[in-house]
């Protein structure tokens, strides 16, 4: 159960983080365009993946080892993270690169969610899979309320500026 806390924990950090930038991201689409649209796209940028790749990231995740299906997922989403701050910072950042970021960020999930959720049974002895089970959902919320509310309370801090 130990590796399991370990894991679900640099998971849940990842996607808290991952749901962060994602807000601040939004904020910034908003400042420099002022308009709705870009949201969708971004949207659909993301959904792509997941449509186009679900049906069978969970086979081949079953064929793969899923240790390293999650790192390399979550490196890939990492270094996504990276270009998007780099071009940030150095005054590059276009929207269209929000559009390629959100696809291969979505890519690199349809692969990692997967993975994670096949490593649970593996990882945890059968006495502890509801807890384990139980965890892993609770981290989809966590996700879904500490995201927007540490990035708002981020945003009021240290805010966001449409241009370097």
């Amino acid at each position: 159960m130990r590796k399991f806390v370990i894991i679900w924990i640099g998971q849940l950090i990842s996607t808290v983080g991952s749901g962060m930038t994602a807000f601040a991201i939004s904020i910034w689409i908003y400042q420099e365009t002022g308009r709705a649209a870009p949201f969708v796209y971004t949207a659909l940028a993301g959904s792509l993946p997941v449509a186009m790749f679900s049906l069978f990231a969970g086979a081949l995740v079953d064929r793969w080892n899923r240790r390293w299906v999650m790192i390399a997922a979550d490196t890939g989403s990492a270094l996504c993270t990276l270009a998007v701050f780099f071009l940030y910072t150095t005054g590059h950042l276009e929207v269209w690169h929000i559009y390629v970021n959100a696809f291969f960020v979505s890519l690199f999930g349809t692969f990692q969610i997967p993975a994670f959720n096949a490593s649970v049974t593996m990882l945890v002895p059968a006495r502890h899979l509801t807890r384990a089970n139980g965890m892993a959902q609770t981290s989809a919320s966590l996700d879904g309320l500490l995201s927007p509310l540490l990035a708002g309370l981020l945003v009021g801090v240290i805010g966001v500026e449409a241009s370097c």
